[in-house]
């Protein structure tokens, strides 16, 4: 099964100790290379549009919440072809790394329990459809075959 992370990160570029991220990605390792940053914080998801939606949704609220966006080095103005380290960087000083982590993770934790949970909810629904008898049960087929015979 693929994963789907949403992320919190940040710079390792000096002078940037301030800048943190939010994102997405398959592959994190990867991530971290291209966007040259470490890691704090991954939430995995189920599905690829509930990652993208739950990273979409912290973003707006860090927004929302007041934190600036900042400009990192090697950023989507510096190299506009990919790879390249984005424009969802924050400026977060030290004074408020705290509040920043705190609203993002708090959000992040709720969206993956809730985004995550449903879709257990529906495979499962899923799941009793087929075995009482709904599209796809084999119990059901074979018995239908014995009738016929």
């Amino acid at each position: 099964m693929k994963s789907y992370y949403v992320y919190i990160g940040q710079s390792f570029h000096f002078g940037e100790k301030t800048a943190y991220t939010v994102g997405f990605s398959t592959n994190l390792t990867r991530r971290c290379y291209t966007k040259h940053m470490h890691l704090l914080n991954v939430y995995p998801f189920f599905t690829k549009s509930d990652a993208l939606k739950a990273e979409k949704e912290t973003i707006k609220h860090l927004k929302d919440l007041g934190f600036d966006l900042a400009f990192v080095k090697f950023g989507h103005w510096e190299m506009p072809t990919k790879p390249n380290r984005t424009d969802t960087w924050f400026y977060v000083p030290e004074h408020s790394v705290q509040n920043f982590l705190y609203e993002s993770n708090s959000l992040l934790a709720g969206l993956q329990t809730g985004y995550n949970g449903l879709t257990q909810i529906v495979n499962r629904r899923n799941n009793e459809k087929i075995h009482k008898g709904g599209k796809g049960n084999s119990n059901s087929q074979t018995a239908k075959r014995k009738e016929e015979m």
